[in-house]
């Protein structure tokens, strides 16, 4: 598959398949694929065995990715994410910049000291492009508001200074 450009409001996101993403170790942790390879097997009733009949790749090969012992090539990654039906990213849970330091969904919000109108929100969970677009969106926006409410409030007071 080649890399397609799909734009979701003004957020253009490149798609890819296995093969364009960057498997280096550095940035894809064996352990942590092991563990999102095993609940995706899991998630769908099977057996390593299941896998690696349905994938044609051999049963010590799937044992030593669950366990993260090795890490598989582009090919056996594809051919994974097919038989188990879910895009290749789905196992890569570091392979996208700055990934997450967990994988618990979390939404915290709390008010910002001394401002009675701010708060900070912390967010950490998947969600779709779409609806991450729109929270961007609602974030630039609220920044705009903010910078125009500090510009008129200088505004008041240098008028209030002459």
């Amino acid at each position: 598959m080649a890399k397609r450009e799909v734009h979701t409001g003004d957020y253009p996101v490149v798609e890819d398949d296995a093969s364009n993403f960057d498997l280096a170790l550095k940035d894809i942790h064996r352990q942590a694929f092991g563990r999102r390879l095993q609940q995706k097997i899991l998630s769908k009733g099977w057996r390593q065995s299941d896998l690696a009949r349905a994938t044609d790749i051999g049963k010590d090969s799937i044992s030593h990715y669950v366990r993260g012992r090795s890490f598989p090539g582009t090919r056996a990654l594809d051919s994974m994410a097919k038989a188990l039906g879910v895009p290749v990213g789905d196992l890569l849970p570091n392979a996208l910049p700055a990934a997450m330091d967990e994988e618990i969904p979390v939404l915290e919000l709390r008010q910002a000291a001394g401002h009675p109108h701010l708060a900070w929100l912390k967010m950490n969970r998947v969600m779709s492009l779409a609806t991450a677009a729109k929270i961007v969106d609602l974030v630039q926006a609220d920044d705009e508001a903010r910078k125009r409410d500090d510009e008129a409030r200088k505004r008041d007071d240098e008028a209030r200074k002459h």
